[in-house]
């Protein structure tokens, strides 16, 4: 949902004015500054509350990214290059909102388990978590939307954080639109070696492979197995 600040101010136009009037009265016989660092507080008080009855994800994001950015330059991650002759665990993020992007990924996941022998976790992203019905029953599927965030933009569920507590030795973010929850997966990550597509973000993946906005999953899946299986790592 976007935020009109035409309909912030609007919202906040009747109760500031009585505000304004009660903060005079305390604040004539004392210093203006007084009364303007109480006005500001009080803007800003309004301003996040509208946003959490709204649930507006602007602030979400905004703040969830400014937290996730002081933390992800102070995090200690030591970065290893896996092929997938050397993988035996991969984490997979990937956008379940469409259907065949979560039949796909089950294929991938079959794929990886028969012929490599890699164990393979799964988070899908859906819009809400109405579609939760036609998506559960499989093993190590998980899914979250962005109700498993707080309104400042840091993950409430357990499913998130012991996904991006668990050092697999490939991530693979499976997408071509960064959205902040996968960027915040990405960014908590304990994996050693991350994939996915090309981001000018501060936060992106260790390998970035350049591919179409429009591309399909199916796509950038079979583009990140071509690359995975074409590197050699010295020994």
């Amino acid at each position: 949902m976007r935020l009109y600040f035409t309909d912030y101010y609007s919202w906040t136009s009747i109760s500031q004015k009585v505000y304004t009037l009660h903060a005079k009265k305390i604040c004539k016989s004392t210093h203006k500054s007084i009364y303007i660092f109480l006005l500001s507080h009080y803007h800003l008080t309004c301003f996040l509350y509208y946003c959490k009855v709204r649930k507006i994800g602007y602030i979400q994001e905004l703040l969830g990214k400014r937290i996730l950015l002081y933390r992800y330059a102070r995090k200690q991650r030591e970065k290893k290059i896996q092929t997938l002759t050397q993988a035996k665990r991969i984490g997979v993020v990937y956008d379940a909102t469409l259907k065949e992007n979560h039949t796909v990924v089950v294929e991938t996941i079959d794929t990886l388990k028969k012929e490599h022998n890699i164990s393979v976790d799964a988070l899908g992203f859906i819009a809400n978590k109405e579609l939760l019905s036609s998506l559960e029953g499989r093993s190590k599927l998980y899914y979250f939307s962005k109700q498993d965030f707080t309104w400042y933009g840091t993950t409430k569920t357990k499913e998130i954080k012991n996904f991006v507590d668990t050092e697999f030795d490939i991530l693979l973010i499976l997408t071509s639109y960064w959205s902040f929850p996968f960027t915040y997966v990405l960014g908590h990550s304990k994996s050693p070696f991350t994939v996915g597509v090309y981001s000018e973000e501060p936060i992106s993946p260790d390998l970035m492979l350049s591919v179409k906005k429009d591309s399909g999953i199916a796509y950038i899946i079979s583009q990140i197995l071509i690359y995975l299986s074409m590197i050699q790592v010295s020994k």
